[in-house]
């Protein structure tokens, strides 16, 4: 396949393939997704660009999960994200992903610590409202609403902030309870 011979032949080519990949998994190909993932990071390249790999293929391996119950893909999801973390300790991509693979196994205080690094390395709406969700878990609808108005800050959405504050003070929104462990 055309992006196996692009991970082994140039290492620039890495980054349009994971756009690809991402495109891929964004409309429900997941399998093709997690073989690009594969391949670019079985390509031997350890740029920043393969940490966003083994990062998204970690998460493409969380919703697997969600999807058929199969704790393999946790297993998985946590073996790819301690390696991101080995090889790529400051990407805010791996370290954001890895609060999420923390949030999938209902450890709240471990997936705030991640989305708190990875927001000292680069500051994202998403990974504010991540965070937002893990406080509102705790209870601490202080820290829940102040993460939520900070992410409404950056992007703007409408309704982000009416939506955090209810799952901030209630636990109740259909996301937290994606996240909750099976």
């Amino acid at each position: 396949r055309f992006w196996e011979r692009a991970c082994l032949e140039s290492p620039g080519k890495i980054r349009p393939l994971i756009n690809f990949a991402v495109a891929l998994g964004n409309n429900n190909e997941v399998d093709e997704s997690i073989r690009i993932y594969e391949a670019v990071i079985n390509s031997g390249n350890k740029t920043k660009d393969v940490g966003l790999a083994v990062a998204n293929l970690a998460i493409l391996y969380l919703g697997k999960n969600r999807q058929d119950g199969d704790k393999q893909w946790l297993r998985k999801a946590a073996e790819l994200l301690h390696y991101a973390i080995d090889v790529w300790p400051d990407h805010p991509q791996v370290l954001y992903n890895r609060g999420c693979m923390f949030m999938g196994f209902g450890k709240w205080e471990q997936a705030i610590d991640e989305f708190t690094k990875a927001l000292g390395k680069h500051e994202n709406a998403l990974a504010f409202r991540m965070r937002a969700r893990c406080w509102g878990r705790l209870g601490n609808a202080p820290n829940a609403l102040a993460d939520a108005q900070r992410a409404e800050h950056i992007d703007g959405i409408h309704g982000v902030l009416r939506f955090l504050k209810n799952e901030a003070t209630t636990g109740s929104s259909p996301a937290v309870q994606d996240h909750q462990p099976a």
